[in-house]
């Protein structure tokens, strides 16, 4: 599916940095190709593929786009629950994975954020879109 999905990380309503180490250890067995020049990565997770943009420079987030299968988006659930990253697809609400996170949203993305309660959640909220 080519859907832009930005993952950032709010703290009081402003974006902040993310744990890159954490993020990147949790990618790093799923990375089949890294081109550092353009700060690509092709994800191979289960079933599915993912593009990834920002791999040099994860402490400010990422973007996927192209993912196919379900498991690429339950690792970006486990993903955002583990770092509390926002998951932002394009055309759709914030999600977050806790509901403690909403109070760290910016107004205008907490109005309509939801709880991504399973980890197939995500894919429902991409595809109902």
């Amino acid at each position: 599916m080519s859907f832009d999905v930005f993952v950032q990380r709010f703290f009081r309503g402003d974006a902040a940095d993310v744990d890159e180490h954490a993020v990147r250890e949790w990618l790093r067995p799923y990375v089949v190709e890294v081109d550092a020049d353009s700060s690509f990565a092709r994800l191979a997770v289960g079933d599915g593929e993912a593009d990834l943009y920002g791999w040099s420079t994860l402490s400010r987030g990422f973007m996927v786009n192209h993912v196919s299968g379900t498991d690429p988006w339950r690792l970006l659930v486990d993903i955002a629950g583990a770092a509390n990253l926002t998951v932002l697809p394009v055309g759709c609400p914030a999600a977050v994975t806790d509901a403690t996170a909403l109070e760290h949203l910016p107004g205008e993305l907490r109005a309509s954020a939801v709880i991504l309660t399973t980890r197939d959640a995500l894919l429902h909220l991409i595809t109902e879109a």
